[in-house]
């Protein structure tokens, strides 16, 4: 294959991708279970340890990351979004690029690094958890980071490029667990199919850049090792909320995914796309061993993704560019066995097809979220702050206390913390303000309705809300 120039439309195609995640990032986007990262966030700035200090269930790199952007930037959610959405769209450009750079028909290797590119940016599982303070953005840009180092590192004599993969590939696991497999499936891979240079010096590379990526990890456990090791590994195999859910759950989450407009369109073309493999004129000759790899990290990753207890559609936003570029390859086999003018007609309607799988953004707001945004919850915390004395101890979501900059209570940084004592202290009225919603069951156990002069309530997108404040004398 011939060097040739980035092309400048795949530049301009990837930039409008990316403005259009930024904007969604700073207009629409919203997830509640961010807030948990963006109080932990918090909570290091103030001289708090993950783990050590507060019960944080991930591991930390991601935090990290967060936290340095609050102290540069403050305490907001805008900033970390803007870093989520240029991940993503980091992601998207690396996604395109390769396709780019392996298909070597000149008619077609811009239009299926496009079609590439446009599969993950307008992809509504990246729209919805790779703009938000999760750790999604992060996983997919470092994760097809080291994708394409490895492939580039089997055919250099030395080990800089298996070093770097390794760091990204670790990266990613640092921050989200679910993503371990990819550490592996690479390593592997690279090890079978290096064509140049040796294989110790880049196995010793990949591994010394994997460790590195740990380092935050493994200095907090230094300092305590079984509470690390309860809040990431005895956890999730004993304490993880909704983990009695059982079998029929997950298959209605992995269908949530994979029957969708866009989950089938992927899947179908990637199926197409494997069928490169065997065909040398249509591609660069490396792509055959390339494909394979892209398979192996989608089954694993699937797997890993699936057997979760419990797991939720939206993790498979992990597999996105690997499909992407497996779909673009079967979209670059379909057109060379079509006219010029058949091609583009079809290429057309495949893109109005996968937009209108777009829908399926109803589908996660109205069954994943809980029909709010961040501006919202600034309006609540501000009614809470009115109304609480700076001392005041306060109970209330976690998006309350980043909104209202307020260190919420010790062991109520994070509500899925098994060992938290809210129950208790609702029961026991430790707190001067209470922030609730209507139909938690500790309004009836505990009285706090009787309990709480002054009440006010808050409607939020069919949702109510009780802000409780003025505690009269506690029956003991």
């Amino acid at each position: 294959m011939t060097r040739q120039k980035f092309p400048s439309q795949l530049i301009i195609a990837a930039a409008v991708l990316e403005l259009g995640l930024l904007v969604y990032s700073q207009a629409v986007a919203y997830w509640g279970d961010e807030s948990l990262h963006l109080v932990a966030g918090q909570l290091m700035n103030a001289g708090k340890r993950p783990y050590l200090d507060f019960f944080y269930h991930h591991p930390p790199l991601f935090l990290y990351l967060i936290s340095g952007l609050m102290r540069v930037f403050g305490e907001n959610w805008r900033v970390v979004h803007i870093a989520s959405a240029l991940l993503s769209g980091g992601c998207l450009l690396l996604t395109g690029s390769y396709v780019f750079s392996r298909i070597h028909n000149e008619k077609l290797r811009v239009r299926s690094a496009a079609i590439a590119a446009f599969f993950v940016g307008v992809n509504s599982y990246v729209i919805s958890f790779g703009t938000v303070a999760l750790p999604y953005g992060f996983c997919l840009f470092f994760m097809t980071a080291a994708f394409v180092l490895v492939t580039v590192s089997v055919d250099r004599p030395n080990s800089i490029f298996a070093f770097w993969g390794g760091l990204c590939a670790a990266a990613a696991a640092a921050a989200y667990l679910l993503t371990a497999p990819v550490i592996l499936v690479l390593f592997i891979w690279m090890m079978l199919y290096n064509r140049n240079g040796k294989r110790f010096n880049k196995s010793v590379g990949y591994v010394l850049g994997a460790a590195i990526a740990f380092v935050p990890l493994l200095s907090l456990a230094r300092h305590s090792p079984q509470q690390v090791w309860f809040d990431l590994v005895q956890y999730h195999l004993f304490h993880r909320a909704g983990s009695d859910l059982g079998l029929w759950f997950n298959l209605r989450e992995i269908a949530g995914w994979f029957i969708s407009i866009q989950g089938a369109i992927l899947l179908v073309l990637a199926a197409i796309g494997t069928r490169v493999i065997k065909c040398r004129e249509e591609a660069d000759e490396r792509l055959g061993s390339e494909l394979r790899l892209l398979t192996w990290l989608i089954v694993a990753l699937g797997l890993v993704i699936s057997i979760a207890r419990p797991t939720s559609s939206f993790y498979f936003v992990l597999i996105t560019p690997f499909l992407a570029m497996l779909a673009a390859c079967g979209v670059c086999r379909i057109q060379l066995r079509v006219t010029s003018r058949i091609g583009l007609i079809l290429m057309l309607l495949i893109g109005m097809l996968y937009v209108a799988g777009l829908s399926s953004q109803r589908y996660i707001w109205r069954r994943q979220t809980s029909y709010t945004d961040h501006r919202i919850v600034a309006n609540i915390a501000g009614s809470v702050s009115a109304v609480t004395a700076s001392a005041g101890m306060i109970y209330a979501f976690e998006a309350v206390y980043f909104e209202a900059h307020r260190l919420p209570p010790p062991g109520l940084e994070n509500r899925f913390n098994p060992n938290s004592q809210a129950d208790e202290w609702l029961a026991a009225g430790r707190f001067d303000t209470v922030c609730i919603g209507s139909t938690n069951p500790g309004i009836a156990t505990s009285k706090l309705l009787e309990h709480y002069a002054k009440r006010q309530t808050i409607n939020m997108n069919g949702q109510t809300f009780y802000i409780l404040w003025d505690r009269m004398q506690w029956e003991k």
